[in-house]
This record gives C-alpha cells, sequence and structure tokens, in this order.
C-alpha cells in the first residue's frame, strides 16, 4: 500500500515538472494510472485458517486483484501457517478500496479477540493485527463497526 502510494506522488510530481521527453511522460502517467488503480481496485478481506489437531485458529487479512477467493489461493500457497497443521481456510469479509484496507485492519483485530486474543488457547496469532497503542487503533476498529457491524469490543488502549 506505501509502495503504491509512493509510485503513484512520484508519478504525479513528474508530471507537474516539465517533461524532457515523451517516453518520460508516458512512463509518469503510467505509475499515476497504475497507483489509483492499485488504490481504487484492491481488494482486501479476512480470513481464518483451523487447525484440527490443535482447535486452534489462525486470523490473517491479505489483498489483490481478482476474486478473493482466488486471491487466497495464492495467499496460501506458501502460508507459514500450512505446515503448521492450519488449513481450510475461510474468507470472513471483503472490501475494495482504501477504505475496505482500513475496516478490514480493525476488522482483523476484533475477529482476534472475538475467539479469546492474542494469548488465547484458541488463537494461534503472536501478535495483535493492530497494536494497542496504534495512533489510529480506535479508527480502525470504528471502520470495521461502521462497514461490517460490531464483532467485538475495542481492546486497544483509549486516547483520552
Amino acid at each position: 500500500m506505501i509502495l503504491n502510494l509512493m509510485l503513484f506522488i512520484s508519478g504525479f510530481v513528474v508530471l507537474l515538472i516539465e517533461p524532457t521527453s515523451v517516453i518520460q511522460l508516458v512512463a509518469a502517467g503510467a505509475l499515476v494510472v497504475s497507483g489509483v488503480f492499485n488504490v481504487l481496485l484492491r481488494t482486501s478481506f479476512t480470513y481464518v485458517l483451523f487447525n484440527e489437531k490443535t482447535g486452534q485458529v489462525y486470523i490473517g487479512r491479505t489483498s489483490g486483484f481478482g476474486k478473493p477467493i482466488n486471491v487466497l489461493k495464492r495467499r496460501m500457497y506458501a502460508h507459514p501457517y500450512k505446515i503448521l497443521g492450519f488449513g481450510n481456510p475461510m474468507i470472513d469479509k471483503a472490501m475494495q478500496g482504501i477504505k475496505g484496507y482500513r475496516a478490514i485492519r480493525g476488522r482483523e483485530q476484533q475477529l482476534i479477540d472475538s475467539y479469546g486474543g492474542i494469548g488465547s488457547v484458541t488463537v494461534a496469532n503472536k501478535i495483535r493485527a493492530v497494536a494497542k497503542r496504534r495512533n489510529n487503533a480506535k479508527f480502525l476498529h470504528n471502520q470495521s463497526n461502521k462497514y461490517f457491524g460490531k464483532l467485538h469490543h475495542y481492546t486497544g488502549i483509549s486516547k483520552t
């Protein structure tokens, strides 16, 4: 996401500077178009993996282009938890664009919390999806609530 934003900005800056050649103009335009395409059309989603032996779940998020099921298949190809016995992936929620990215970030944390949270015997995740002290943690939580409904109460640190 950050790389795409940097490509978009660099392409836009090059367009603002008087181009020295048609190739430079075309390249800058392509960077701007690809950045916009990526931000608007990328689908982000949460997924759950199950481990039949341990009874644990692993909660994750990913993004890509195309149908979420196809993106998830590509993600599962080399997923590090696959060798630990996690499989049977289930897509939870999906949404396109920058708003989708933010809502999915909050949704991932709410899903982890709904299964017991980090440190629970039922959750295999080792770290929180959204750090408790992250500046926009409450915002991400609220974006998830707005687009997907409340799944779990806020577990971060409230800034007053």
